[in-house]
């Protein structure tokens, strides 16, 4: 039985329609390449981030690790590393995708991620 019937209430209540669209609220960046990175540089990078980027993850290549994937997400200041499998055919590659809630500084993060690569 609904709690409104047994306290003897009448609720007459309808959910507001939201019409939200989250395109409209964040921007997104995907930093490509093909070189090895390294954990610390980009740790590091990770830690001191913009406080316009809310978001960070996707697929890594290090040189720590680099016969595996590896998945990295940052949010809340937290930075999260998972080891996966082996690369497929395609080859170890970085794709890293940064979101934020207004403009993202891409020409300073392209700049400080170039540096977190290793030859």
């Amino acid at each position: 039985m609904p709690v409104e019937t047994v306290a003897g209430l009448t609720v007459d209540f309808e959910a507001p329609k939201l019409d939200f669209n989250h395109q409209d609220q964040f921007l997104s960046w995907t930093f490509q390449t093909e070189t090895a990175l390294s954990w610390d540089k980009l740790r590091s990078l990770f830690d001191d981030l913009p406080d316009s980027v809310i978001r960070v993850k996707e697929f890594v290549c290090l040189v720590e690790h680099p016969e595996h994937q590896c998945i990295v997400q940052v949010a809340s200041g937290q930075v999260k590393l998972n080891i996966e499998d082996k690369w497929d055919n395609k080859g170890p590659s970085t794709q890293i995708v940064f979101i934020g809630g207004h403009k993202i500084p891409t020409d300073d993060l392209h700049k400080r991620l170039l540096a977190c690569g290793v030859d």
